[in-house]
């Protein structure tokens, strides 16, 4: 079984909270149903969780798919930080891996039993997992890093 989170559930950010909140939860989901699975001896069923990095997918363009009647009326409506963010997501999208090479990073995953499927040594969004993973071994106040403080796109 993979799961699909995103870096997002190993990290935090602002003014995407839900988001965030959403792939921490199906990161935890697939942690705790591995170690279910873990006290079924011989149980033929694997669990990893997917994290990738950004992905070119069409995603930043999800306003396609709203039903008529949620449409927005006015991109101007927004507050700032809104039009900040989404500006910014959008111009990710072009920098994001290719399908492809996530496909056959998670094909490899599957294959040697391996529950994290995360981006390669080097990504940004690593980079941001670590620093988090610091702060909470350390006990200091969260910071933006890696890829959440713009380093390496």
């Amino acid at each position: 079984m993979v799961n699909t989170a995103s870096m997002a559930g190993l990290t935090t950010g602002p003014l995407t909270a839900a988001h965030f909140m959403s792939k921490h939860a199906a990161v935890a989901l697939s942690e705790s149903l591995y170690h279910e699975l873990a006290l079924r001896p011989g149980c033929p069923v694997g669990v990893s969780v997917l994290c990738p990095e950004l992905v070119r997918t069409r995603i930043f363009h999800a306003e396609r798919n709203r039903p008529p009647h949620l449409k927005r009326d006015a991109v101007e409506d927004l507050p700032e930080e809104t039009k900040q963010l989404e500006a910014a997501v959008s111009n990710m999208a072009s920098l994001g891996a290719n399908p492809r090479v996530l496909a056959e990073r998670t094909l490899a995953a599957i294959r040697e039993n391996r529950f994290w499927i995360l981006p390669p040594e080097g990504d940004s969004w690593r980079k941001a997992a670590r620093l988090r993973n610091r702060s909470i071994d350390d006990g200091t106040n969260p910071t933006l890093g890696g890829a959440l403080a713009g380093e390496g796109l």
